[in-house]
């Protein structure tokens, strides 16, 4: 099984959801969108994906082009 964290900024990581997923068998990986180069995972590889917050909007996506695709990713997630 495989979980996904989507992070926005370095101050809001996964907290008690990481523990809870490497207890529940989950291999992890993360996408931090303020790292450079960030990489999403292919769609079919997520088994759970967990969208952190942050303190931009879902329609900023003028300022953060990356948002366009995560949002595609998050859509596409869940239509599998």
């Amino acid at each position: 099984m495989y979980a996904h964290i989507l992070q926005h900024v370095a101050f809001e990581g996964p907290g008690s959801i990481g523990p809870w997923l490497e207890n529940a068998g989950y291999d992890i990986g993360t996408t931090r969108f303020f790292e450079k180069n960030a990489l999403l995972p292919e769609p079919e590889s997520v088994d759970l994906l967990v969208v952190m917050g942050g303190p931009m909007s879902v329609n900023d996506e003028a300022e953060l082009p990356w948002l366009g695709a995560e949002k595609g990713l998050i859509a596409e997630v869940i239509r599998l």
